[in-house]
């Protein structure tokens, strides 16, 4: 499991001349890294004074901006398997005709499962921006440069997951599920831009 590797090792995996892991598994590590900085923030908001008014709350974040780190964490391994379960069907046999629509049937399932993991990080990311969006304001004020990585972060790997997900929605032969997912992915990172850019603005960082 990745998250079991150092940075190094990590960084190591991903230069290799290895297919995996790829864009879509440093997508997912990337907005994990975004969960854990505003986890920082609110730690370092919890029990101060100027914050008790929101000190339920903070600790409900904290609960929630962990939950997500670690479906992050678990996305990076999910985005390896699925590749590795389309190039498993790539090399099926193809000679005999009933081969080749085992083949087609297997690509096209293994397609859909490759096209999820990223659809699942565009959602994923899209709830981290949608908790970081209230700590701005209830958190401590020498931290907003942190909480405005985490947001960068965030969006960064959304539209890394964006970018997968029309990979692979290329080759998906299912019109009407390709123009379902795509629907959902366009709603999808019209509201994480929006969300983004609000954080941004509210903390005076906008680039």
């Amino acid at each position: 499991m990745f998250r079991d590797l150092t940075l190094s090792q990590f960084s190591a995996a991903v230069s290799a001349k290895t297919p995996t892991p790829g864009g879509g598994s440093v997508s997912a590590v990337v907005a994990s890294l975004g969960a854990a900085l505003g986890a920082m923030v609110v730690q370092f908001s919890l029990d101060r004074a100027e914050h008790a008014p929101y000190e339920h709350e903070l600790r409900v974040a904290l609960r929630d901006l962990t939950r997500l780190g670690g479906e992050l964490e678990r996305l990076a391994d999910d985005d390896a398997a699925a590749y590795d379960a389309y190039t498993a069907a790539l090399r099926l046999p193809k000679d005999a005709p009933e081969q080749k629509e085992a083949r087609k049937t297997a690509m096209q399932g293994a397609l859909r499962r490759a096209l999820e993991v990223p659809l699942t990080g565009m959602r994923t990311t899209g709830a981290l921006l949608d908790r970081l969006r209230p700590l701005v304001g209830r958190t401590n004020p020498h931290l907003v440069s942190d909480l405005g990585v985490g947001a960068l972060l965030a969006f960064a790997a959304h539209r890394g997951c964006r970018m997968n997900v029309e990979v692979n929605l290329a080759s998906i032969k299912d019109a009407a599920y390709a123009a379902e997912v795509r629907a959902e992915a366009d709603r999808l990172s019209a509201d994480a831009a929006r969300r983004h850019d609000e954080i941004l603005e509210l903390l005076g960082r906008k680039p």
